[in-house]
């Protein structure tokens, strides 16, 4: 186990995404260490490579869509990317709390 703090946020690297994912990413890591200042929780290494991974996902897919616009390619991989928007939306819904 480790004990995440909010300066742990900031080992998450924004180097890989691009406009408009970074100006979300500097906004919502913006809002969560306001909201998590002087807290200490813990969280399984495990568990956390699993959020990270689920979290860089939708960027991942989103990029693939707009270089697929970029380039008029609207091919059959163009429709498997927009499919995993769903696919990666139903899996993300299972980390949601009420």
């Amino acid at each position: 186990m480790i004990s995440w703090t909010r300066s742990q946020f900031s080992r998450l690297n924004p180097a890989s995404l691009r406009a408009p994912a970074l100006e979300n990413y500097k906004q919502e890591l913006s809002v969560l260490q306001r909201v998590l200042a002087g807290l200490e929780f813990v969280v399984y290494p495990s568990l956390m490579q699993l959020l990270e991974a689920t979290n860089a996902n939708p960027w991942a897919i989103e990029d693939a869509i707009r270089d697929n616009e970029g380039c008029l390619l609207f091919d059959d991989a163009f429709i498997q990317i927009a499919r995993s928007v769903h696919r990666n939306l139903a899996f993300r819904k299972r980390f949601q709390v009420a």
